[in-house]
């Protein structure tokens, strides 16, 4: 029994128990029927459970280079890393659409039309990232794309998600401290 787990690397394992963190957020927010509900968290929570699909997808998606890398040529190993960057990448666009979504539903006029232009602001700041960084299509590439996508996408996202919770804590506080408090 223990010739089996002889060969799996302490990294697959972060990145199996990562992912099937994010794909089980993704399950449970999938599972919940929010038709009825007037909360207004309930319009937007969809784009918190794409998010962990997705994110739980690209941490599993990572797996495969290092599992098979040795029996896969670089253009497959380049395409697989290709395929794993964009799913990346999609999967902070929907984390930075729920925040914009909590936005938009509880903070005042002036803060939604200032909040509303971020997408477009950081797409330029990761185009120039890696514009800066080169032209070269090659592993480093995306390497660099990857650490542009979490400095601008994820950190912004991310910001723009929790000041979203923040908020809406205070419009639900009197259906419930405990849960305003949870937010």
């Amino acid at each position: 029994m223990d010739s089996l787990f002889v060969n799996i690397q302490p990294i697959y394992l972060i990145y199996f128990f990562y992912g099937a963190a994010f794909l089980v957020m993704a399950a449970s927010i999938a599972a919940k029927d929010m038709k009825g509900s007037d909360l207004m968290l309930s319009k937007s929570v969809r784009l918190l459970g794409l998010f962990g699909l997705s994110h739980g997808m690209h941490e599993w998606m990572q797996l495969y280079p290092l599992i098979e890398g040795d029996h896969l040529s670089y253009r497959a190993i380049f395409i697989a890393k290709l395929a794993a960057l964009v799913v990346f990448v999609l999967s902070y666009f929907f984390l930075l659409w729920f925040g914009l979504a909590l936005i938009k539903g509880v903070s005042e006029k002036r803060v939604w039309k200032a909040a509303r232009f971020v997408p477009v602001l950081l797409a330029v700041a990761w185009v120039l990232h890696v514009w800066y960084t080169g032209f070269t299509v090659n592993m480093q590439l995306l390497r660099q794309a990857s650490i542009a996508t979490r400095h601008t996408f994820g950190l912004v996202g991310s910001l723009l998600t929790a000041y979203g919770l923040m908020a809406y804590s205070r419009e639900v506080r009197y259906l419930s401290r405990t849960a305003a408090r949870n937010l």
